[in-house]
């Protein structure tokens, strides 16, 4: 894409991130009371809170031009992200009830206003390209490079990132369901995802057709975990030899499970009573946090750090 219509695409983006943290501050203070009871359900631990991350003030030069493009979103529709194992139904009423407030703000004029940018913008990029040539284009989960922590921070390519951290601009950040079943043999427990919270109601989705296969197998659907996915451009991938700088640019997604995601919320309000207008402005270090011994299952969390402001000058053209 041409660098003039890429940074329309980056205006546009920028709009509609603001809009999205328009709506940080609504649900923050429930982010606390949602946590520790979700945090109860999943792991029976409760990391004690730790105190954001301090912030640094070292500009660092934003190499995300071509890729503003598709900054801020994937399809809103109900997605399959990975063939594991599921669980049930008892506690989904539950969980999904007591996470609601987090992340999907109830549907207020901004919410709507939010997710009506989105799909305008998917629509114009789509359009552009196809008026390029570039006819068919279609995004889904597997257009975006994915990225998980568990005791090492790898990617869906299977590359290896420092645990020390990468740099990435975020991008925003939504809801993901797990609905897994309840295979009493742990390492045999199926999954299923969605972004759709009752996805599992819709006797259509993959979801549903899903635990209907379990009910075949004489298992059921246990819990429903909420992850958040955040999007981000990453700017420095930090590895070393041929392969530094390899993903630099690239559009990715950061799976940020449940025993992380009061984190991520600390991390965001932290931006915000430091006076932080964009978030997306600033540079954000990811990184492995410390090794949490508590509870039955100790874990690694997530870690999020400012670096601080992006110079921006070279989006200009």
């Amino acid at each position: 894409m041409a660098i003039k219509q890429a940074n329309q695409v980056a205006a546009a983006t920028a709009e509609t991130v603001a809009a999205d943290q328009a709506v940080t501050g609504e649900v923050i203070e429930a982010t606390a009371e949602v946590l520790s009871v979700e945090g109860a359900q999943a792991a029976e631990t409760a990391p004690a809170a730790e105190s954001a991350p301090a912030t640094e003030s070292a500009p660092v030069v934003d190499r995300s031009e071509e890729s503003s493009a598709v900054l801020e979103d994937v399809p809103e529709e109900e997605e399959q992200l990975a063939e594991q194992p599921p669980a049930v139904q008892n506690a989904a009423a539950s969980t999904q009830g007591n996470t609601q407030q987090v992340a999907a703000p109830s549907a207020t004029g901004s919410a709507v206003s939010v997710a009506e940018k989105r799909s305008a913008l998917m629509t114009q990029i789509i359009s552009q390209l196809a008026e390029e040539g570039f006819e068919g284009t279609e995004l889904d989960y597997s257009s975006f490079l994915n990225i998980t922590l568990n005791k090492q921070i790898e990617t869906s390519e299977g590359t290896e990132l420092p645990n020390s951290g990468f740099l990435v601009r975020l991008a925003g950040s939504r809801l993901k369901y797990c609905f897994r079943n309840n295979n009493p043999v742990e390492d045999e427990v199926e999954v299923a995802y969605s972004y759709i919270k009752d996805d599992h109601l819709n006797p259509e989705s993959e979801v549903a057709q899903k635990i209907a296969k379990w009910a075949e197998e004489g298992l059921e659907l246990a819990d429903v975990k909420v992850y958040t996915e955040v999007l981000a451009v990453m700017l420095d991938d930090k590895l070393d030899g041929e392969q530094a700088g390899e993903l630099n640019g690239r559009l990715v997604t950061i799976q940020v499970a449940p025993t992380s995601r009061g984190r991520w919320a600390g991390y965001l309000a932290q931006l915000k009573m430091n006076n932080v207008k964009d978030v997306s402005g600033v540079a954000t270090l990811v990184r492995r946090g410390k090794k949490v011994e508590s509870g039955k299952f100790p874990f690694y969390p997530w870690d999020f750090v400012n670096k601080g402001k992006l110079d921006l000058s070279d989006d200009a053209e």
